[in-house]
């Protein structure tokens, strides 16, 4: 079992930025996770093999804030995949068999969503990310961490109304 200390999926909860509805039942939010690789590990920035992300989406809890608003837990996991620095000879240049690492990504949004009833959400994503550098320092080709782009939806069904 992998410990992880202060680098590394440290990112308890990020705030979702919510794109214009689709429509009362669905909403689009986008996301920006700052992810910190394990252990302070480095990876070189260049073309030559670029880090990548595949996430999936799932909905936790359900709570009730008020005027027909529910906030309801989005988790988000996954795998970022990038080519790390290697140790002196080699840096950023290649040197024999360079094997890609794969790290967990996690993180918990929190959206709020509309219902006259408890409502039952969905939650849906593309899966693939994108993922820049960040932390980068100006005179730097080496950085400790990314920036992970995604975006997903969240789903309500309509609420319907029983007569007796």
């Amino acid at each position: 079992m992998r410990k992880f200390n202060n680098y590394g999926n440290a990112l308890a909860s990020v705030a979702p930025v919510a794109f214009a509805p689709a429509s009362t039942t669905e909403s689009m939010f986008g996301v920006s996770l700052m992810h910190f690789l394990c252990d302070n590990r480095k990876y070189c920035i260049n073309s030559s093999f670029a880090p990548s992300a595949n996430l999936a989406y799932s909905i936790g809890k359900i709570q009730p804030v008020g005027n027909d608003t529910y906030a309801v837990e989005v988790f988000i996991t996954g795998t970022l995949t990038y080519l790390p620095h290697r140790p002196v000879p080699c840096g950023c240049n290649p040197c024999g068999e360079v094997c890609p690492v794969q790290e967990p990504v996690y993180a918990k949004a929190i959206v709020n969503v509309y219902s006259t009833t408890v409502p039952t959400p969905t939650v849906a994503g593309s899966g693939v990310a994108v993922v820049n550098p960040a932390n980068v320092v100006d005179c730097c080709t080496v950085t400790n961490a990314v920036q992970i782009l995604s975006e997903f939806t969240v789903t309500v069904a309509a609420a319907t109304t029983t007569e007796g």
